[in-house]
């Protein structure tokens, strides 16, 4: 799946920049869908910082497990044979994370 001009980009920057792989309206209509879900203690973790006297939301973590449109960006098959390719060896998620 990959070409060698991305190979050769990853080598020598460290990024890989594919258009379209990733489905982009719906990726912001599922993090805004994430931005509107409760703070919900055991579940996803919110976290918020005040900003000129105002909470804002920073981020949300662990949000996988309830968010089925993220979790098939994430599980994704060719994902993970783009990234055994990139790394010589299988992905594995550390954690997931949106910062805002």
């Amino acid at each position: 799946m990959l070409t060698e001009a991305d190979r050769l980009c990853w080598e020598r920057q460290g990024v890989l920049h594919l258009p379209g792989f990733f489905p982009a309206v719906e990726l912001q209509q599922w993090t805004e869908e994430l931005m509107l879900w409760p703070e919900t203690p055991g579940r996803w973790m919110k976290y918020f910082e005040e900003i000129h006297g105002v909470r804002e939301l920073c981020r949300v973590e662990n949000f996988l497990e309830y968010h089925s449109g993220w979790k098939s960006v994430i599980s994704n098959p060719e994902m993970g044979e783009i990234l055994e390719s990139l790394f010589g060896e299988p992905g594995l998620l550390f954690k997931e994370k949106i910062n805002f």
